[in-house]
């Protein structure tokens, strides 16, 4: 019975509040605010764009030469097995 008395009092705690109405400046100056779109300096997206493009150069060049690195190393490798392989003597 208690129970019940706490949770009528808990629903009905809401019936006296008012809704607030905000100040109509500070209301269109919050509007504003959200309305509006963050301006991107093109300095910043020059930055962001030679970034880019250094990064992808230098992956380009690395791999490059790990392949051209590989390929030598096979190559010597192909050669001291021809060396090596006499099949007529």
């Amino acid at each position: 019975m208690e129970q019940d008395q706490w949770i009528e009092m808990v629903l009905n705690s809401s019936n006296g509040i008012q809704k607030v109405t905000p100040d109509e400046q500070l209301f269109s100056k919050i509007m504003n605010t959200i309305n509006e779109k963050p301006e991107v300096r093109i300095r910043t997206m020059w930055f962001a764009a030679a970034s880019i493009l250094l990064f992808f150069t230098l992956n380009i060049l690395l791999i490059n030469y790990s392949t051209s690195k590989q390929e030598r190393q096979f190559s010597a490798l192909t050669q001291e097995l021809d060396k090596d392989n006499q099949l007529y003597q």
